[in-house]
């Protein structure tokens, strides 16, 4: 398994994690300590802001969750990952593009998100 698919498998354990503290200690291991996170509807920087951005996630959604699509795509220090947002039965709500720059000791260093139109 390469490092990129443990980060990403991170990330989303991250997303998937309704308990604060232990998601604390996933976004500890997967994102840099200055690291930065933006989507069209949301920029936060550093561990405590990226754990906010999720918990409200949570509070918002209940029992949704993300999961990989595809491949990731690696270059450099570089990648490229599509994603989908699941409600609790299971079914799609949403789905994107991430992309992702790697900070030298191979944590996000920041990631910029982009949705796709959500299904009808």
């Amino acid at each position: 398994m390469s490092n990129a698919k443990q980060l990403v498998d991170g990330y989303f354990a991250m997303w998937n994690e309704p308990n604060a503290e232990e998601r604390q200690a996933v976004i500890r291991k997967v994102w840099g300590d200055d690291a930065v996170s933006v989507d069209p509807v949301v920029r936060v920087e550093g561990h405590a802001a990226i754990g906010d951005m999720v918990s409200k996630f949570h509070q918002d959604y209940p029992g949704y969750s993300f999961a990989l699509s595809g491949d990731i795509v690696e270059h450099h220090d570089r990648l490229r990952f599509h994603w989908r947002m699941m409600d609790p039965q299971g079914d799609v709500q949403l789905s994107g593009l991430d992309c992702v720059r790697l900070s030298e000791d191979g944590r996000i260093a920041d990631l910029a998100g982009f949705f796709d139109a959500s299904p009808a």
